[in-house]
């Protein structure tokens, strides 16, 4: 009998959907278990996520909006609601509620509490943060602070990894749960325990992870200050010589991936030196009027989506013009306008701000005068076409831009020339050791922060 070739590929796919079963995913067992050592810094990154110290400093809102009452108790929130936080968005591997599930059932947490269904968490109550005075707050993380160089780069960047080291190291357990871990860059980080750390404890390096570099810090913040002491100190030559300055190549913040929106100020005080002669030579490095700031972007975007929605702004821009110059003048030609030439995007996913470096100063003018001009909002972390503002009801949260001028321009190329004097591979050299934090926001965003208390650092990569 003729059956149309149709109907044959129909009845085959329905066959074999009906009795495929389901497999296990690969990175799970047929048990339904995953690695425990991924389970372990999985429960302990969600640790951190209800620290005091994650609590404290995050929008009260975040947490406020995703609460739920489950089975008649509140506080819970749903597991699928924690991967909008870029904190968790950014760990290796990608987590889903499915392995966050897995993870806290094969490895239960003293410190949260898994609804029945198990797909609602919240802190156990009995570890809720007691009330304490802010100056009293403040001393006590400063002392419960350390300053940490692993043995291996990279594992800064993963807060989860971090805890688990130290709970498998031989500290004093009154040391944990880790409430923070404050990374750098791929080197270094501060790490935030649950009480103060003698200096002694710091000391001893048996009490830590194999190789690791330990100190508290205020004992960091002595170094810092006696080296700065010998800085300004060094002799200035009558022509400038190419030192490497003494700046960290990413003084990023996991709370400043964790929350995108909080102020971002800088915790370590600012250089009191009075510019040097060889300081004000660094203008000759660079060419002023070529850095633009966004704000407003979409904390989940891309490098290149800021690209093309900066691209496409600037082109509707230029068209606009033209049409309006021939509008006015039939006689006119059309001319398309000058189009932005943008060489490098500095910005790292879950942040709302972004540096654009430009060719030439007429592409920064450009590119302010475009976003000004034609109002769009980044709907998603995708989004390369924006959509328009007509009445935000005063919020004005549309993607903005503005030219880093004076220090602040300074400090931004400060930064770019310390990262190449690196280098990579053969023409690598060697670069200072001890961290740096410098604030490349544009003052008018600083005056609303530094009278405040202080918040996080913003991460730079080159």
């Amino acid at each position: 009998m003729f059956v149309p070739r149709q109907l044959q590929r129909k009845v085959l796919h329905q066959q074999a959907k009906e009795f495929t079963p389901l497999a296990p995913t690969e990175k799970s067992t047929k048990d339904g278990h995953i690695d425990p050592t991924l389970a372990k810094e999985m429960v302990m990154t969600l640790e951190i996520l209800f620290s005091d110290y994650g609590i404290e400093n995050g929008p009260p809102e975040w947490f406020s909006t995703r609460m739920r009452s489950v089975e008649g108790e509140g506080d819970f929130i749903h597991l699928s609601a924690l991967l909008d936080c870029p904190l968790l968005a950014e760990m290796k591997p990608k987590p889903s509620q499915v392995t966050f599930r897995k993870a806290l059932t094969q490895y239960p947490s003293d410190f949260l509490q898994l609804s029945k269904d198990k797909y609602y968490i919240r802190r156990r109550h009995e570890y809720l943060p007691s009330p304490k005075s802010p100056a009293g707050h403040q001393r006590g993380l400063e002392d419960s602070t350390i300053y940490i160089e692993p043995h291996v780069t990279g594992i800064t960047l993963n807060p989860g990894r971090v805890a688990r080291m130290l709970s498998q190291s031989a500290i004093p357990r009154k040391y944990l749960p880790v409430q923070f871990v404050e990374a750098g860059d791929t080197a270094w980080a501060f790490v935030i325990l649950s009480t103060a750390v003698s200096h002694e404890d710091a000391e001893n390096q048996e009490l830590w992870p194999k190789d690791w570099i330990i100190m508290t810090k205020r004992e960091w913040r002595r170094r810092d200050e006696e080296y700065q002491q010998l800085r300004r100190r060094r002799p200035t030559f009558p022509t400038r010589i190419r030192a490497p300055k003494r700046h960290d190549r990413a003084p990023g913040s996991s709370a400043q991936q964790m929350w995108p929106d909080r102020p971002i100020a800088s915790t370590v005080p600012a250089d009191p030196a009075s510019p040097r002669e060889d300081d004000q030579k660094m203008n000759a490095d660079y060419e002023l009027g070529l850095i633009v700031y966004l704000t407003n972007i979409h904390p989940l975007t891309t490098k290149e989506t800021i690209t093309s929605f900066i691209t496409r702004q600037v082109d509707r821009y230029n068209r606009k013009k033209s049409s309006s110059k021939i509008k006015h003048n039939p006689s006119a030609m059309y001319e398309d306008g000058p189009p932005v030439n943008i060489n490098y995007v500095d910005y790292q996913k879950g942040l709302t701000t972004a540096h654009l470096r430009l060719r030439k100063v007429q592409d920064s003018e450009l590119v302010v005068s475009a976003l000004k001009k034609r109002k769009r909002r980044m709907q998603d972390g995708n989004d390369k076409k924006g959509k328009k503002v007509v009445n935000d009801g005063g919020r004005e949260d549309w993607v903005k831009a503005t030219n880093v001028k004076g220090d602040e321009e300074k400090i931004y190329w400060e930064k770019v020339l310390a990262a190449k004097w690196k280098g990579k591979g053969k023409n690598k050299r060697k670069g200072p050791s001890q961290p740096i934090t410098l604030d490349v926001r544009p003052s008018y965003e600083r005056e609303h922060t530094d009278a405040g208390e202080p918040s996080k650092k913003i991460k730079f990569e080159d």
